[in-house]
């Protein structure tokens, strides 16, 4: 009875709560004690009140599946695009294939209110042109390479630096050994049995460190170490400009052109083979490295060459036009920055190199002495070989041990207090100070407009030059210093 009142009944019109009642009703009613006459009934109750709320539960399935049937499945293609609620669905009919061509993606375009159009500055919108976009593809790009350089400096850096330590082990040992047997062979009976390794010893130990000290392995390691560090600069001082406002900032174009050539003055300054193209270890003049203008462009031309000389003489008349402020850029900030560039040119640069310079007198020095004392002990203990039968063994011998000490000596000097690297850091210092003193000529030949906020330009320059002026009015260096970097 209850089964065909579940399949015969077409619809229920009461409610859920109505449901839930009877349903409640009946388990409470079924839960008493029945006598044996109403247990049918009460069986009956509890069947009918379940098939009329699993009745309900049915049309309330079927209703929901036909909502969604008319709203999922729409009738034409209108309706189809009508119905379609994300921005960035793929355009494609019901007649077709999913199309998945980039051309064909439809990307809802945002509508902005008035109000927010008033507040977007100008500068946005310049941003957005494709040839600013393309000039911060190309700097992303440049970035890119510039970070892979210095990796791969580092990297030289590290392998150069365990080449120091191994070759000068080496020379140490063998030399060293030289001299014992040097010695030995001076007071022992088979004198020619000692000497012949004596020999050989020496004459091995004059070679390597002939071609050791020509290469000067600790003066290389700087070399990519300082190469790495003005690399990793150029990249931070990329990714600095990217994310400075448009206002604040140099110009995209000029600011891509010197990057170019930073790089490409990098790349020559600091060569990765040894050779050819390597850096000379023991130059006549010791000159700074040219870290922002490749040496080619400032040798083009005599007045070019004059320029280099006198670098400031085009800076008056930039500064005579500065009546007021713009774009951060004074009278007071031009002067002040012209002094800084010239006392970097007269006192900080000169010092450096004069102290390099000395350092190059001493160190080749020593790199001539130590392979000219092994060589000389190679040949006396030779002597010692083809004078064995005469007196004079003894002497030699003792000559051929002092000159092994000797040639020790002085390449544990040289190597051991790293002369090489010494020099490559005072070198560096010229360089990092001329390095500020050309930013500063190449701001000022650049427009205003198109040069960087004066005042960031200022702190940068004071933050390089290891100065904390205290305000704006201050100048960078007090009057009454000799000299403008405090770094070094």
């Amino acid at each position: 009875m209850a089964l065909f009142k579940y399949v015969s009944a077409p619809s229920i019109s009461s409610s859920t709560t109505t449901s839930a009642t009877t349903l409640a009703t009946a388990r409470l009613n079924s839960c008493r004690p029945l006598s044996s006459s109403n247990k049918l009934s009460s069986a009956h109750a509890v069947i009918a009140a379940r098939a009329q709320h699993s009745d309900h539960r049915l049309q309330e399935d079927i209703h929901l599946h036909r909502d969604h049937v008319a709203i999922s499945t729409p009738s034409t293609e209108e309706e189809f695009v009508s119905a379609r609620a994300h921005p960035l669905a793929y355009n494609w009919d019901t007649h077709k294939t999913l199309d998945l061509h980039p051309n064909h993606i439809q990307v809802a375009t945002p509508h902005y209110h008035a109000a927010d159009q008033n507040v977007a500055p100008a500068e946005e919108a310049e941003l957005s042109a494709p040839a600013d976009l393309m000039l911060t593809a190309e700097l992303r790009l440049l970035a890119n390479a510039v970070s892979d350089r210095a990796e791969m400096h580092s990297i030289l850096a590290q392998q150069r630096d365990n080449w120091n330590k191994l070759f000068q082990r080496t020379l140490t040992s063998t030399a060293l050994t030289a001299c014992l047997l040097s010695a030995l062979a001076a007071s022992a009976q088979y004198n020619a049995v000692l000497s012949v390794p004596a020999l050989l010893l020496n004459a091995g130990t004059a070679a390597m460190m002939a071609v050791i000290n020509h290469f000067q392995p600790s003066q290389l390691a700087e070399e990519q170490r300082t190469a790495a560090r003005l690399f990793l600069k150029l990249a931070s001082d990329i990714h600095y400009a990217l994310h400075l406002s448009p206002l604040l900032r140099q110009s995209p174009s000029s600011f891509l052109t010197d990057c170019k050539r930073r790089l490409r003055a990098l790349d020559k300054a600091f060569p990765m083979p040894l050779t050819p193209g390597g850096l000379e270890k023991f130059p006549a003049k010791v000159v700074p490295p040219a870290l922002m203008i490749e040496p080619a462009l400032l040798m083009q031309s005599d007045d070019s060459a004059t320029r280099h000389q006198n670098p400031l003489h085009s800076l008056h008349a930039v500064s005579d036009g500065l009546d007021h402020c713009i774009n951060g850029w004074t009278r007071q900030l031009t002067h002040d920055l012209k002094d800084v560039a010239t006392m970097l040119r007269r006192s900080d640069i000169p010092k450096y190199t004069g102290w390099a310079q000395n350092l190059v007198r001493v160190n080749k020095s020593l790199a001539i002495a130590a392979p000219f004392f092994a060589a000389l002990a190679a040949l006396l203990n030779g002597a010692v070989v083809f004078m064995s039968t005469t007196h004079n063994y003894a002497v030699l011998g003792m000559w051929a041990a002092t000159c092994s000490v000797l040639s020790t000596f002085a390449s544990s000097f040289s190597h051991d207090t790293q002369l090489g690297m010494v020099f490559e850091l005072y070198r560096n210092s010229a360089g990092y100070y001329a390095d500020v003193e050309t930013t500063i000529k190449e701001t000022f030949r650049m427009p205003v407009e198109q040069r960087e906020n004066g005042s960031l330009f200022r702190q940068r320059i004071a933050y390089q030059l290891g100065r904390w002026p205290t305000s704006q009015a201050d100048p960078i260096v007090p009057a009454d210093a000799k000299e403008v970097g405090t770094l070094f």
